[in-house]
């Protein structure tokens, strides 16, 4: 059994006083461990530190794992990792774990939050209450009910939802200015 902490490098063994030396050293490959990460909660590109030990200070020897996707960091030593989050990672509850010489670490949750994007509305104007507008889109939920919409600050009614569309239903009360649209956590307001 090769002790915790153990480096590579020349094995001895001592036998009734009598010492012997491996001729090349023996490679340890230590275990990944986190011990910390900077935040539990990321959007795509955002920064994210991981703190452990047995990382490589050889980039490409480090594999990030969200669930089954994979990246390399952007930035090693051993004990610290700097990642980016990816563009196309999905939102939603992801395990994230450490690869390094083919040895795993344990998991830790993150949470992907995706910022909802706006392309297009229409119509874009002269609607009254009641009426139905369509809002183009990215990083909606199909679940109208996950998909929070205000015209400025007067809640709205989804009635019905795809990732890149939805249809909401114009409030009573509400008034001329910005559309905010929440979704999962993430937010986004339309400019004037």
């Amino acid at each position: 059994i090769v002790p915790a902490n153990t480096n590579t490098g020349i094995i001895t063994v001592e036998v009734n006083g009598v010492f012997g030396s491996s001729t090349s050293p023996l490679n340890i490959i230590q275990v990944p461990t986190l011990s910390s990460i900077s935040r539990l909660v990321v959007a795509p590109g955002d920064i994210l530190e991981i703190i452990g030990l047995g990382f490589s200070n050889i980039l490409e020897e480090n594999i990030v794992y969200f669930n089954e996707y994979s990246i390399i960091p952007v930035n090693s030593s051993q004990t610290n990792l700097i990642v980016v989050i990816p563009d196309d990672l999905m939102g939603g509850e992801h395990s994230l774990s450490i690869s390094v010489g083919g040895q795993f670490s344990e998991q830790t949750k993150v949470n992907i939050v995706l910022t909802p994007v706006i392309r297009s509305i229409t119509p874009d104007g002269g609607v009254a209450s009641g009426d139905s507008v369509t809002i183009t889109g990215a990083n909606f939920s199909s679940i109208p009910e996950e998909n929070l919409v205000w015209f400025n600050d007067t809640p709205a009614t989804v009635t019905s939802s795809t990732r890149n569309e939805l249809i909401v239903t114009v409030p009573d009360g509400a008034s001329t200015g910005l559309i905010r649209i929440e979704v999962d956590g993430g937010v986004i307001t339309t400019e004037n």
